[in-house]
């Protein structure tokens, strides 16, 4: 399989970053993700797993950086049909995402879905709708999507 244009630019990005820098870190993020895009599910992990390891010991936990990653390897794992670990990171994103100000509710918002997503796809629908209505409730439509 050819390498891409968008690959072939972050690779050389990497290649003028300082390694184990938070730059660094998000260029390995973003190459990771074209990969899982592509199906290349275990390079996008290992990359994944490498740049938060950079990403946790560079920057506080509840840096957007970080939950990207929880939510980028969420995706992979969820591709990889692994509905567990897909919720591991889901519930991680949101964990963290709680500890980032109601400015970026929007940030907040999207976690709240994959969260909900992760516990459906793990046949816990209690949980799932929990964080449905808690999406709902808090943007302001209307109340529980479904009645008991």
């Amino acid at each position: 399989m050819a390498i891409e244009y968008p690959e072939k630019a972050v690779e050389t990005a990497l290649k003028i970053r300082v390694k184990d820098t938070p730059a660094y870190a998000a260029d390995l993020g973003l190459l990771a993700n074209l990969y899982g895009e592509k199906g290349q599910y275990k390079l996008s992990k290992k990359l994944l797993r490498q740049s938060l390891s950079i990403l946790k010991s560079n920057l506080h936990e509840s840096h957007q950086d970080v939950t990207n990653i929880y939510v980028y390897l969420s995706e992979v794992f969820d591709h990889e049909n692994m509905p567990d670990s897909s919720l591991h990171y889901s519930i991680l994103a949101y964990s963290v995402n709680a500890l980032l100000p109601v400015d970026l509710q929007f940030r907040r918002n999207y976690y709240t879905k994959q969260l909900a997503e992760g516990y459906f796809k793990n046949g816990r629908l209690d949980s799932a709708k929990l964080y449905m209505d808690k999406l709902l409730s808090t943007n302001g439509l209307i109340g529980p999507i479904y009645s008991d």
